[in-house]
């Protein structure tokens, strides 16, 4: 039995240009309709339906408030109407700028990520300690303290290293832990939703942050290491890579033919950020 889907939130001025096309590529890859898009109300669910009509996948509608930070409050809505509604205990979330690229059984793929049981980090910029600071306020002051320490006072960024993945063993006592339905009016656009998540996970030792480094230093980009994929050297990105083993790329081989590497590596299957300037 497959234990995995993916979601993603969608709103209307997405729907064509990036909604469609991730539903097509999941659709040419995969038989199932094993995807999941997260609307803000039932017009927008069915505006979307218009588009799609000989498209496979499902539809969640979040019956929450729509605060400040729509995105975050989506992602987790649909994580929470999943675990609930379904048999699916592993969830991969996605923004609709990705593109899958390739067959793969990503149930096995979650599993395996999940049995690592890290998150790897680079240095970002100092405009990224925000999005390590800014969840804060969800955790105590010991627990605070402990992530401080962890990622050398927010320095370290995990953020889309890999495809965000929760579980439902997890899941809920995170909702329980920041007091989701009495907090989630606090969420800003900065709250990045996996950051928050990890964050439970490190301090409650169920994962482990470790930094990805080259020739022994640590690497230091403006965000994310995947993100900023063209920083690197080639040869230092492989090595990167290689090391851990991503679902996702920037720039995979489909558009780069010296990285048919990445293609034998056999996790990727998904391309990331397909609206950058950066190919």
């Amino acid at each position: 039995m497959n234990n995995s889907c993916i979601i993603a939130p969608i709103h209307p001025p997405f729907f064509r240009r990036f909604g469609v096309d991730w539903v097509k590529s999941y659709n040419t890859y995969f038989e199932d309709s094993d995807i999941f898009l997260i609307f803000s109300n039932e017009a927008e669910k069915d505006d979307f339906a218009k588009m799609a009509s000989d498209l496979r996948y499902n539809s969640i509608v979040c019956d929450e408030h729509i605060g400040k930070s729509p995105i975050t409050q989506k992602k987790f809505y649909g994580l929470k109407w999943i675990f609930q509604n379904t048999s699916f205990t592993q969830v991969g979330v996605a923004d609709v700028d990705s593109l899958f690229i390739k067959t793969v059984d990503y149930d096995k793929l979650f599993t395996n990520y999940l049995n690592n049981g890290k998150v790897y980090a680079g240095y970002g910029s100092e405009k990224i300690i925000c999005f390590g600071e800014s969840p804060s306020k969800f955790f105590n002051d010991t627990d605070n303290a402990k992530i401080k320490n962890i990622t050398a006072d927010y320095k370290l960024y995990f953020w889309f290293n890999d495809i965000p993945i929760y579980t439902k063993d997890h899941f809920f006592n995170f909702l329980r832990y920041i007091d989701y339905d009495n907090s989630m009016a606090n969420l800003e656009y900065i709250d990045f939703s996996y950051i928050i998540y990890a964050h439970y996970l490190l301090v409650h030792d169920i994962i482990k942050l470790e930094t990805i480094e080259i020739n022994g230093k640590i690497v230091s980009v403006p965000f994310g290491v995947i993100e900023q994929q063209h920083h690197f050297h080639p040869s230092d990105f492989e090595k990167i890579i290689k090391k851990i083993k991503p679902v996702w790329l920037k720039i995979p081989w489909n558009l780069n033919p010296e990285m048919e590497w990445a293609n034998t590596l056999g996790s990727v299957f998904m391309q990331l950020h397909v609206h950058s300037p950066y190919k």
